[in-house]
């Protein structure tokens, strides 16, 4: 071959590799597009004694994972977080849907807010971890029971055996008393909040939760402050790690009550609530997402200017339906291996 074709062939060649590099160029997938691209999302049980009116100090937390098999290597978004640059140990970050348009769906979730009566946010990431997007003038405030998700995998990871039943109540009906057991059983050769909190570290989530309990003067752990960004750091790294799969199976397991936003369609979901000083609901979710590419992480919050708790459950239905809508933009992505 004469020299000029070669020296083509070479630049060609180079020019593909800083494109993969770079993440401008669709890489190859190992899982098939699912079938049907409905949402599998984090979505909601409520208080276990149903929706009392009162606040909830460890109201219901949200869990949303799909099965450790089904995850997907990260795909790079268009608009880079802060946390999104800490990795996680056991995922990759190469783009799958390396040319989602951050701002068509920024556009896109500007209209539907435009159609609500109150204040909403959602933050998206590719599962396995990399950039997030967050849209909405809602960014942060109370955990109340999305909190029981890092507490229920924190409590498979440390645990033999023995605290099934807790986990089922905790995430199916979202009740409390089992929250708390499953809290209280994580003392060990660390306390209970520095257990959360390493959990939280590990995935990528800077959430000061010890500084906070420790200011906050009482025992619970619903009042603590997660933003939908530090949120759905921990919610695209979480399934990732050992316990992250048993927690997903019984998201998938809500009761009918429960089944509102990510989980309207039956997705695997967990949320959490409770009012204010003024008795107005702020309804969270948080969960993950089926895409033509992977899977992406989801969180999301509806603060609805009725204080209504309907009202802003109708809001985070709305906004799944959204999602669903907008999937094939979504960045997506899945675990490389998962931990045992």
């Amino acid at each position: 071959m004469p020299i000029r074709p070669l020296r083509l062939l070479a630049a060609t060649i180079v020019s593909i590799l800083l494109l993969i590099a770079a993440g401008r160029l669709d890489l190859p997938v190992d899982e098939a597009a699912p079938a049907a691209m409905s949402i599998e999302a984090v979505s909601a049980a409520g208080d276990s004694a149903g929706r009392a009116g009162a606040a909830n100090p460890i109201a219901p937390a949200g869990l949303a994972v799909p099965d450790a098999q089904s995850e997907a290597v990260p795909a790079q978004s268009a608009v880079a977080s802060a946390h999104g640059a800490v990795a996680s140990a056991h995922s990759a970050t190469s783009g799958i849907n390396a040319f989602t348009n951050s701002a068509v769906l920024g556009e896109s979730f500007a209209r539907l807010e435009e159609t609500f009566d109150g204040s909403v946010g959602i933050a998206i990431a590719p599962v396995g971890g990399g950039r997030v997007l967050s849209y909405g003038d809602w960014s942060t405030g109370d955990a109340w029971s999305t909190m029981k998700v890092p507490i229920a995998v924190a409590a498979v990871r440390a645990t033999d055996g023995g605290i099934d039943a807790d986990i089922t109540a905790a995430i199916t009906v979202s009740d409390n008393d089992a929250a708390r057991r499953l809290w209280d059983g994580l003392a060990g050769t660390m306390s209970s909040v520095a257990t959360i909190q390493a959990l939280l570290t590990e995935t990528g989530d800077t959430t000061p939760m010890a500084e906070q309990y420790a200011q906050q003067g009482d025992d619970s752990f619903g009042g603590l402050t997660w933003s939908l960004v530090d949120q759905v750091e921990f919610t695209a790294r979480f399934p990732c790690l050992a316990g992250g799969a048993r927690v997903i199976a019984e998201m998938r397991q809500l009761t009918e009550e429960h089944r509102w936003g990510l989980a309207a369609d039956g997705a695997a979901a967990k949320g959490g609530w409770g009012p204010d000083a003024y008795g107005n609901y702020l309804v969270r979710q948080l969960g993950i997402v089926t895409t033509p590419t992977g899977r992406a992480a989801v969180t999301m919050a509806a603060l609805p200017a009725s204080g209504e708790f309907e009202d802003a459950t109708a809001m985070l239905t709305a906004m799944a339906a959204w999602l669903s809508a907008n999937r094939a933009d979504l960045p997506s992505g899945r675990c490389v291996s998962v931990s045992r």
